[in-house]
């Protein structure tokens, strides 16, 4: 094994909107040599949210990469939005990283998108550290945000600081491995610090948390346990080697502490990322599957292995270079080496490799195993393909789960000469992000584009003015309605032309009926479809798909259906697929129209938090807006309100509900699910 991979820490920075992931990303660059100063989100110069709309907003819209060194380790580092609307940001971030920074506010614990991206960060097992932020803020409660990660994120903890105080008193760390106080100079902004004896008044309650970590440590490793047993007190370099057993194998997460803003407790942060936090060897190692033969493949993070990456994420810059963001997992790579794409079934030749500082880049001189770094020259690789030796054709197998859009909007360019540029602008926005779409609405002939909330559309709409410079005209935003059907109704049709001197003849029967909520459509064949020539039962399912995409209500896509080829009657000199595609589509159509097709709308879960005296008139203001609220819960700045209302009686009402709390409560919104909404 390389020891160069073993120095590597390809780390995510995931939390809640407002949690200070963004400010902690940049204090890492600073307090690394990285930057020569430290980036402020008021001040709209922060390096990792370079966006022009990042800044205006204050918000990470885009996950930005950054490379820095700390204690001889390269840490690649990867900043990700805490928008809801931007979650594909996240999600895609989650499969290219080894190890995670939850970045939690003092003040809200954990908060709904931290929930939402953990249960995303379990199915990657991705082990973690958990940094309770903005310890200075009025409010902030360490022991509650101990106790949320337990609950709310089923993790266990290991607590291996404490923070002096809380608001405006707080005025440092303990950190209970070599039992320390931490205080930092704020001269230089934070640049340095102190390490001085716990103080009197600190230390019984110091002495206990100690005590509580060795024994949550010797709980969850075996080693440590002896060691325990026969030594009372491990040293110090042994404790730390049984965090990082019990942090990699996802036994357990540290949690640290400190305020960002404040220039306090990032420095260990870093220590406990080294420390902590795996290598691209300590994982499990990533399996992929032989093309030809299905065979199980194990990708050991070696250079000398077979090459094999993830493409995790296309960007168009304001050059219009395309560039693909890849997760190398084995082997090397050089420009101008062919690179075989098996999802798209395409050799392409890679031309040079960037290492990422936000849209600053480093040329390379090759890839290699481990790495997190930016390639131009892909034409084909989308979101999810794999990359790998046309010597060794393999397919990773995990998978990503992307949300569906819920928002729409009619576009239009305002004038003549923007309509080409429009089309190739918006076909750019489909390679980058696939929880944005595209389509033709057949009674207007106007192209609509849905995404993930109304936030997702204006960015949408003003990345095509900044970056594309397109000008374009849209309409209201409209909810992405769905149609299904809530009847079982079986339809035959017969299609039969005369074309090109001969009959071309087919009936096709086709049963329609509701299924799951959640399930998409689902095809099958009777036993009798089943036996057709791969060519028909092929056609007779292709035509299918793509009708589904059109309802018979309204056009709008359909969902949750279940779809049985019962047959096809053919005579063999009439037969062709020309013939199958016409009749299955008018005996899909058919079987739809007489299966009581009804209209489907999104819902959102909604969570509210807010001051006590605003709770009255927010509950009011949810249930005038079809709204259910489910529960009502305290915390310590107020209540939190969570409710699920439709999508359509949702639009502004993070305008309304500022007016309602003086602009003090803060508002999180989701898709749930689409339920039959009445047309009247």
């Amino acid at each position: 094994m390389s020891r160069r991979i073993g120095m590597i820490r390809n780390i995510g920075i995931i939390a809640h909107i407002d949690a200070g992931k963004t400010t902690t990303s940049e204090h890492f660059l600073y307090y690394s040599g990285t930057t020569h100063r430290i980036g402020k989100i008021d001040d709209g110069n922060t390096v990792l949210d370079y966006l022009e709309q990042e800044r205006d907003r204050g918000i990470t819209i885009t996950s930005a990469a950054a490379t820095l060194m700390w204690n001889n380790h390269t840490i690649n580092l990867v900043d990700t939005p805490g928008h809801v609307d931007f979650t594909v940001e996240v999600e895609r971030s989650l499969m290219a990283i080894d190890g995670a920074v939850t970045v939690l506010c003092g003040v809200g614990g954990v908060e709904p998108q931290t929930e939402n991206v953990w249960r995303r960060a379990m199915r990657y097992h991705l082990p973690s550290i958990v940094f309770v932020n903005k310890m200075d803020r009025i409010g902030a409660d360490f022991d509650r945000a101990v106790r949320m990660v337990r609950e709310r994120l089923g993790l266990a903890c290991i607590v291996t600081q404490l923070p002096v105080g809380s608001g405006n008193s707080f005025a440092g760390i303990i950190d209970l491995v070599p039992m320390e106080m931490l205080v930092w100079d704020q001269e230089n902004q934070g640049a340095t610090f102190s390490r001085l004896p716990v103080a009197e008044a600190e230390a019984d309650r110091a002495a206990e948390a100690r005590v509580a970590m060795l024994e949550a440590i010797a709980d969850r490793d075996d080693h440590f346990f002896t060691l325990m047993v026969e030594q009372g007190n491990p040293p110090r370099d042994e404790i730390l080697a049984a965090l990082r057993r019990v942090t990699c194998r996802c036994a357990a997460v540290p949690v640290v502490c400190g305020a960002a803003l404040r220039n306090v407790g990032i420095q260990p942060l870093l220590d406990a990322v080294v420390a902590f936090l795996p290598s691209p060897q300590d994982r499990e190692p990533v399996v992929a599957r032989a093309v030809d033969t299905g065979e199980a493949i194990a990708l050991v993070p070696d250079e000398k292995e077979a090459f094999c990456a993830l493409a995790f994420k296309v960007m168009y810059q304001e050059s219009q270079s395309r560039l693909t963001y890849v997760r190398v997992y084995s082997g090397t790579l050089e420009p101008g080496h062919d690179v075989y794409n098996p999802t798209k079934d395409v050799v392409e030749r890679p031309k040079r490799f960037f290492r990422m500082y936000a849209d600053k880049r480093l040329k390379l001189d090759r890839l290699t195993a481990g790495d997190v770094v930016a390639v131009a020259g892909f034409g084909e690789a989308a979101t999810g393909d794999t990359l790998c030796t046309p010597a060794r054709p393999v397919v990773l197998s995990q998978s990503m789960d992307f949300p569906i859009p819920v928002v729409s909007a009619a576009i239009e360019p305002r004038t003549r000469k923007d309509e080409e540029r429009l089309a190739r602008a918006l076909e750019k926005l489909l390679v980058e992000d696939p929880t944005f779409s595209v389509r033709e609405d057949r009674d207007t002939g106007q192209t609509v584009i849905s995404a993930m909330g109304e936030l997702h559309l204006e960015v949408i709409v003003q990345r095509l003015a900044d970056n594309f410079q397109v000008d374009a005209r849209t309409g209201t935003p409209q909810v992405a309605y769905k149609e299904t059907v809530k009847s079982l109704a079986q339809a035959a049709a017969h299609y039969e032309k005369q074309l090109a001197g001969r009959v071309h003849a087919a009936t096709v029967v086709v049963e329609v009926s509701r299924g799951a909520q959640g399930s998409g459509v689902l095809i099958d064949f009777s036993q009798a479809a089943a036996t057709l020539p791969d060519d028909l039962r092929n056609v007779a399912e292709g035509t299918i798909r793509s009708s589904v995409t059109s309802g018979v209500l309204l056009g709008y896509p359909m969902t949750d259906l279940l779809v049985r080829l019962h047959r096809i009657e053919y005579a063999e000199d009439a037969v062709s697929t020309i013939a199958v595609a016409g009749a299955a589509a008018k005996a899909f159509q058919d079987a739809c129209a007489q299966a009581t097709p009804v209209l489907l709308e999104p819902h959102v879960w909604v969570e509210i938090a807010l001051p006590p005296e605003a709770l009255g008139a927010v509950v009011e203001s949810l249930n005038a807006r079809g709204g259910k609220v489910s529960e009502i819960g305290s915390n310590p700045a107020g209540h939190t309100v969570r409710s699920t209302a439709p999508m359509s009686k949702m639009f502004g009402y993070a305008t309304q509900l500022r007016s309602l709390s003086q602009g003090r409560a803060s508002l999180f919104m989701k898709f749930s699910h689409y339920a039959e909404c009445d047309r009247d």
